[in-house]
């Protein structure tokens, strides 16, 4: 079984108008509305793409500085001193 492809190797594929793996649904104006990846190939790749998704949707969230986690987890007794 093939390795993930790298970003690199992935990079090149492009440049070279290939995309092995990669296809795209369009809509009947041509457009393209979704894309189809062979995760064999590009697994690597769609788990940095969905990570990326996942820090986008959380962005809003309020933060919570490391100080005040440790301090909250001392206080619960979740945390040695």
């Amino acid at each position: 079984m093939k390795e993930d492809m790298s970003t690199s190797e992935l990079n090149d594929d492009l440049k070279k108008g290939a995309m092995r793996g990669i296809q795209f649904v369009t809509d009947a104006n041509g457009r393209k509305t979704a894309v189809i990846i062979d995760l064999k190939k590009h697994g690597g790749i769609w788990e940095d793409i969905y990570d990326s998704l996942i820090a986008r949707q959380r962005a809003p969230e309020p933060r919570e500085s490391l100080v005040s986690v440790k301090r909250r987890l001392l206080r619960q007794g979740k945390l040695g001193g």
